[in-house]
């Protein structure tokens, strides 16, 4: 098992940075690690805790224990500052969750040729522009 450290992805324009800051790694089975965004150069680092970017991985064995499963949780919300008080919340937030269950009779060559496969999927233009007109092409 690696150890958690940040993760740096690229943001909407494909060209700038923008670091998820690891807070704390998984306790084991089942207790999730969890990344904030707290990129000074993004402007979150100003926001409060509770109005920045999340994104948890979690990874425990299924019901037979056939299969590793890891299911991912991403909350970006949309803060605001309140002109009067100085206080910033949120109204909205983009959330998604997924659950990914990997066989464990596969050999490693397939998972990785799967997995790679199903990120890139999720990171294709088609799709995200899908995500981001909230409809799936017709």
């Amino acid at each position: 098992m690696t150890a958690q450290a940040d993760l740096t992805v690229k943001k909407a324009n494909a060209s700038t940075d923008i670091v998820y800051s690891g807070l704390t790694g998984a306790a084991g089975d089942g207790i999730p690690a969890v990344w904030r965004c707290d990129d000074a150069a993004a402007g979150w680092s100003v926001a409060p805790a509770n109005v920045r970017p999340v994104f948890t991985v979690m990874t425990k064995w299924n019901g037979p224990r056939t299969a590793r499963q890891l299911k991912f949780t991403f909350s970006y919300p949309y803060p605001i500052t309140d002109s009067t008080t100085g206080v910033t919340s949120f109204t909205d937030k983009v959330f998604a969750e997924g659950l990914i269950t990997v066989p464990q009779s596969m050999a490693v060559s397939n998972i990785g040729e799967a997995t790679a496969q199903l990120f890139n999927l999720l990171d294709h233009a088609s799709v995200l522009a899908m995500a981001n007109s909230g409809y799936a092409v017709t």
